[in-house]
């Protein structure tokens, strides 16, 4: 069975490779004789660390993508926040496709050019856990609505996304979860994560992560995030002796750069960098799980934290985020950019820190309904599988 998997893949976003090996480790669960050709957004970052081989094609390259629609039993369209309009919406250019990141308006654009194509060429599609909107304009939000409708079938993450897509009359849709609750979990993921530290085995000091991010889409809310991040991280210092550690999650310079700033405002010795390079999803899952507390803006460093059993407050720039906190029962360890305050965060963090073992329970009793919802594109998976075969069968 061959798939295409289309999404923000090849991009150096461990969130987003994160989501791409779960996708494949569920495939691999059901499927055990499968090709995967996977989407990328660069040839030259590697999108995918697990155990098994993918093709790679641009995106951005509508003869490739054509080419890889033709040859695949099916399309996957996901996971993540894909279906949003931050960067704009031309409805004019769902007629020109995607040659370039640089001419595509929208992250809308991009995603849709693969659903056109399968249904053009008789080919099921399967949108898989997305994160729908928010939306800046209602001619974007309808858009979303009726391409979201030309799926075989749809599934998405969050309760509000949900509700977004059936009152735009989408009412197949599946409430499931995050691909990423569930990395690593499954029996098909063979690949050890490495210890990315030795510092992780020091029991003698808590040991709190950190995970920065510019958010371009509101600044001065951004620096205010960042500033009480700064002031916690000091306080967590000088009142607890305390192990930092940033996790860019981005390959980017301007990720990398904002960790070395923020690292260079702490006393020396007492913070340390953790690259993303050279080092996959899981092991940045298993390294978040030998944390005592995770603070973090980016969505997939608190989804990965809880998932390995670590508490995670999380700064949200973005509905997602608290959308989350909200899914796994745990609203109070979440605050908006917005409204967060050096005082407030602290205040979170050390009512954290003085019941973790309490905090851990209630993030494993909690996982598990997410971890059910993930679960449900088993099944989902299994009937489009199902109806591939009969159609082949039947000429």
């Amino acid at each position: 069975m061959r798939f295409l998997i289309h999404g923000f893949y090849g991009a150096g976003n461990t969130g987003d490779d994160a989501i791409l090996h779960a996708i494949i480790d569920r495939i691999a669960s059901i499927c055990p004789e499968f090709k995967v050709t996977v989407t990328v957004r660069s040839q030259i970052i590697i999108p995918y660390y697990g155990p098994y081989d993918i093709t790679k094609v641009s995106g951005f390259d509508l003869n490739l993508l054509h080419h890889a629609v033709l040859k695949s039993d099916m399309v996957i369209v996901g996971g993540g926040g894909l279906f949003q309009d931050y960067a704009g919406f031309s409805a004019l250019q769902l007629f020109q496709g995607a040659p370039s990141a640089l001419r595509q308006q929208g992250a809308i654009n991009y995603y849709s050019a693969p659903i056109f194509l399968a249904k053009t060429l008789g080919k099921p599609v399967f949108l898989y856990a997305l994160g729908i909107g928010p939306f800046q304009s209602e001619e974007a939000k309808r858009a979303a609505g009726w391409i979201a409708g030309l799926a075989d079938a749809i599934t998405v993450r969050d309760q509000a996304s949900l509700t977004i897509l059936q009152r735009l009359g989408v009412h197949r849709t599946v409430l499931a979860a995050d691909p990423a609750v569930r990395l690593g979990s499954l029996h098909t993921s063979v690949v050890e994560p490495k210890e990315l530290i030795s510092h992780t085995t020091n029991h003698s000091h808590l040991k709190i992560a950190f995970n920065l991010r510019k958010w371009v889409y509101g600044k001065v809310e951004s620096v205010r995030a960042y500033e009480a991040m700064v002031f916690v991280a000091k306080q967590l210092i000088s009142k607890y002796d305390a192990l930092l550690y940033i996790l860019p999650f981005n390959r980017s310079k301007v990720e990398v750069s904002q960790a070395e700033e923020f690292v260079s405002l702490l006393p020396q010795g007492s913070v340390e960098i953790i690259p993303y390079e050279g080092s996959s999803p899981v092991d940045v899952k298993f390294f978040l799980g030998e944390m005592d507390l995770v603070i973090a803006e980016r969505l997939h460093a608190s989804i990965l934290a809880m998932s390995a059993g670590t508490p995670a407050i999380g700064l949200s720039y973005d509905p997602k985020v608290i959308q989350f906190f909200e899914e796994i029962g745990l609203p109070e360890l979440c605050h908006t950019i917005e409204q967060v305050t050096p005082e407030s965060l602290l205040a979170t963090a050390e009512l954290v820190l003085l019941s973790r073992s309490d905090w851990r329970s209630r993030i494993k009793e909690n996982l598990v309904s997410l971890q059910q919802r993930d679960d449900l594109h088993d099944g989902i998976l299994r009937d489009q599988l199902v109806r591939i075969m009969r159609k082949d069968t039947n000429g």
